[in-house]
């Protein structure tokens, strides 16, 4: 037990180095590259922001519009590495989540299910980007924690750039476990929704394995209505 206490510490120093040094060696800001931190001052209120709603079933409430600087951060976050990002990041899906909690009227402990990256992704970036901001979320959130119930068993097209009808071959490519969620409400959560075909794959998949998915949260939305 104490090797792995003295691991686990061991892990925690590793990722708050990487963080300090995202924040170091970063010379301009992610969002608008103004020379400074990486987060200026003129770029941080965009994630200060009310939550908001998107017409969705179930219902799905996201942190901020995909749209300049909130763009520039997530895929800064994502593709760039820049770790030091996840908890501002993670402050607009707490936004959500607590939104969708107090519309929903959910009560008691509640889990917070990350959809999973393509495994093209994962090898590429060598990080579960959506796992990292959901953890960091509900640890901002009492009663939150974080389950990866989802399974990617399909591979298949990347979204970025992809038309509506172009997202078909979403369906299958998830899988769902319900091992330890008991009757706890579930929030799926993702970084950013576009059509929403993943995000409905997803509810299928945990509703087929008799997980019911109360809500959808995340930290951006695309102007592209569900449809």
């Amino acid at each position: 037990m104490a090797g792995i206490r003295r691991g686990g510490a061991a892990a925690v120093v590793r990722a708050l180095a990487r963080d300090a040094a995202d924040v170091v060696l970063s010379r301009s800001c992610a969002g608008c590259g103004l020379p400074g931190s990486i987060l200026c001052a003129r770029c941080a209120p965009a994630l200060k922001i009310a939550p908001r709603q998107r017409d969705f079933e179930p219902p799905l409430w996201f942190g901020a519009a995909y749209a300049e600087p909130i763009r520039s951060l997530i895929i800064a976050h994502k593709d760039g590495g820049q770790r030091a990002l996840t908890h501002a990041l993670a402050r607009l899906l707490a936004g959500a989540v607590d939104a969708a909690l107090g519309h929903g009227g959910l009560a008691g402990p509640v889990l917070l299910v990350p959809v999973p990256p393509h495994r093209s992704s994962l090898r590429r970036r060598g990080r579960d980007t959506v796992a990292e901001l959901s953890i960091a979320a509900s640890r901002a959130l009492p009663g939150c924690s974080t389950a990866r119930l989802l399974l990617r068993v399909r591979e298949t097209s990347r979204n970025a750039g992809r038309g509506a009808r172009e997202r078909s071959d979403q369906a299958g490519a998830f899988a769902a476990r319900t091992g330890g969620t008991a009757a706890r409400p579930v929030i799926l959560v993702d970084d950013v929704v576009t059509t929403g075909a993943t995000l409905r794959e997803g509810v299928r998949a945990l509703e087929a394995a008799g997980v019911r998915v109360a809500a959808i949260a995340c930290v951006a939305s695309t102007p592209l209505q569900g449809r």
